[in-house]
């Protein structure tokens, strides 16, 4: 006897109070963010921030993208970042929607005197 055809079989009824749960399950995890889903701003961003959010990138690579913008100044743009040793077009694209841009001031205001 073939017992593959012998099983019992799942009624419509426990099929419904299955997936109902099932479905609101899925709506509820949905609407969670994740912790690499934030989005940081490459201009004010910490190693730690960088390394938490972008795939790919480490704690050594975050340092790096710290000390360039330490050496050079603010990012213009999140292009830049393909300017630092480590980050490459690929790391860029992957991480693209977890990252923003505040843009440097072009004259940032000088103290006035008198």
């Amino acid at each position: 006897m073939n017992t593959l055809f012998n099983r019992p079989r799942i009624g419509v009824r426990a099929l419904r109070r299955l997936a109902l749960p099932g479905v609101l399950l899925a709506l509820v995890l949905a609407t969670i963010p994740a912790a690499a889903e934030d989005i940081i701003d490459i201009n004010t961003a910490t190693a730690e921030e960088f390394a938490a959010a972008m795939a790919g990138v480490g704690l050594k690579k975050a340092r790096a993208i710290v000390a360039y913008r330490d050496e050079n100044g603010p990012f213009a743009s999140i292009e830049d970042l393909v300017k630092v040793s480590g980050i490459g077009p690929a790391t860029l694209d992957s991480n693209r929607d977890r990252l923003s841009i505040t843009e440097p001031e072009a004259n940032p205001p000088t103290p006035s005197s008198g």
